[in-house]
């Protein structure tokens, strides 16, 4: 779970580091520190993202009993993919899917659509992981 919070919590920092130097100046020396490692960072997050949907069924599950803690797990995956995504896809471009023109320019489309909520997408991130970190050791709400 901690894990899980640290990778979404940076790669939430990453997206939103424009909203969050705009709030915060002196966040600029630490995102800048981490800027060079945004694609990895991007990819091992569409990775990490993309294993925790097999956590889905069990959010769903909890629904009932704590709905705005399985909403706020099921954000933080989708948000984890989505944001890895826009982080990524420099990478992903140049190494995955270069030989396939096709499917680069779908991907240039989507990300044209997606990149101008980059911020927003790294804003819903932090919000969803952070109200995992309070539920967990404040609240101790099931998850």
């Amino acid at each position: 779970m901690f894990l899980n919070w640290m990778i979404a919590l940076i790669g939430g920092a990453l997206a939103a580091s424009n909203l969050i130097i705009g709030m915060q100046p002196k966040a600029k020396e630490y995102l800048d520190k981490l800027a060079p490692y945004q694609g990895f960072a991007g990819i091992f997050l569409v990775l990490w993202g993309l294993y925790n949907v097999l956590d889905i069924p069990d959010f769903i599950k909890l629904l009932g009993a704590t709905p705005v803690t399985a909403i706020a797990a099921i954000v933080m995956v989708v948000m984890m993919i989505v944001v890895g995504f826009i982080l990524g896809f420099g990478l992903i471009a140049k190494y995955a899917l270069s030989k396939n023109e096709q499917a680069k320019a779908k991907g240039e489309a989507m990300l044209a659509k997606l990149a101008p909520l980059t911020g927003t997408f790294g804003i819903a991130l932090i919000v969803a992981t952070l109200w995992l970190v309070l539920n967990a050791y404040v609240l101790k709400m099931a998850l």
